[in-house]
């Protein structure tokens, strides 16, 4: 960055992920939180929070081309509900995206045969949305309440649930917890700053704050 930019950071998506490390998600906090720049940010552990996935790999993020976006990238009131866009910088070009489906829909979609769910989903999508994909590679699925060791998932702690803020607020020897997960903020990028402080202050209370003159 030093040799390319004069140590300064692009405002370009395209620049920024040309910088080693960097992929999508860095480019885009990087964009929306340092210049404002209307961006979304899309981890690919994301798919923790939701009810029943349907997930894609697709040859080539076809939709990126069409210049279409965010979270959903596309949304509606059929079976598939909304498609979220997780491409990385994956070796390869691929597309990777998910399906989020709740209620009636997730319903439906459990009830149907494991074997052939996923694609019916897809086929379904492919249907109302034919230019979106390329040649689809694979599809699998996963739903929380067919994980017999968790049988759910939540977004934040359950009534009764102040016990959780205690355990992840607090360092098991060596390890200190942080993530999304491991707050009371609402959003998942202040969930994360927010508990990556708190556990950084935990393993070094003096360290300078960035950007400090210390």
């Amino acid at each position: 960055m030093v040799e390319r930019y004069a140590g300064r950071v692009p405002a370009e998506r395209e620049a920024l992920l040309e910088l080693p490390g960097v992929g999508r998600k860095t480019a885009n906090l990087v964009l929306g939180l340092g210049f404002g720049i209307p961006a979304i940010c899309v981890d690919t552990h994301v798919h923790r929070i939701s009810n029943r996935l349907g997930l894609v790999k697709t040859r080539t993020p076809a939709w990126l081309a069409k210049n279409v976006h965010g979270w959903p990238m596309a949304g509606g009131d059929r079976g598939w509900e909304r498609f979220v866009d997780i491409t990385g910088n994956e070796p390869g070009g691929f597309g990777n995206g998910f399906f989020y489906l709740n209620g009636q829909n997730s319903d439906a979609f459990l009830a149907a045969s494991k074997a052939t769910r996923g694609q019916q989903v897809v086929d379904q999508f492919l249907q109302d949305m034919p230019d979106l994909f390329d040649e689809v590679l694979s599809v699998s699925d996963f739903a929380w309440s067919e994980q017999p060791w968790i049988k759910g998932s939540f977004g934040s702690p359950p009534i009764n649930g102040a016990w959780m803020v205690r355990e992840w607020s607090r360092p098991e020897g060596q390890i200190h917890l942080a993530g999304d997960f491991t707050s009371l903020k609402t959003g998942w990028v202040e969930g994360a700053i927010e508990s990556g402080l708190r556990a950084a202050r935990q393993i070094d209370p003096d360290a300078p704050a960035e950007g400090s003159d210390r």
